[in-house]
């Protein structure tokens, strides 16, 4: 199982809502990498009606996210069962060289009962 760094997590057990916005991760002084970071949504808890329907990744040069990118969005798939835990998206996001800050904004059509998990890692995480 994966080690997963406290001050890469976007969110934990959040509760789900047409929008969320979730923390804000600082890459730090140099900003995003030249690789892609890699991304995971998940349920931790189904939702008890409606779904998630998108996974925006947003960066910033400032922690106020003025002047704020939007580096790509995923639209997650009908065909996910969203009434128990379960993967929604993951994923590969370019950031903007020299964006120091990052965050998702999670959207859903009339979401309720569910709880969301988001990170961020440098490469892929996989089970041993």
């Amino acid at each position: 199982m994966a080690n997963i760094d406290a001050k890469l997590l976007f969110c934990s057990d959040k509760a789900v809502a047409a929008s969320v916005t979730t923390d804000v991760i600082d890459l730090g002084k140099n900003g995003a990498v030249l690789q892609p970071l890699y991304i995971s949504v998940k349920l931790t808890e189904g939702c008890s009606s409606g779904s998630m329907t998108s996974v925006k990744v947003q960066s910033a040069a400032t922690e106020a996210f003025s002047g704020a990118v939007d580096e790509m969005t995923v639209n997650i798939p009908t065909s996910v069962v969203q009434t128990r835990p379960c993967n929604l998206a993951q994923f590969f996001a370019p950031i903007k060289p020299g964006n120091r800050y990052v965050r998702l904004v999670i959207a859903g059509s009339s979401p309720s009962g569910g709880k969301l998990w988001a990170y961020m890692s440098p490469d892929v995480q996989v089970p041993l």
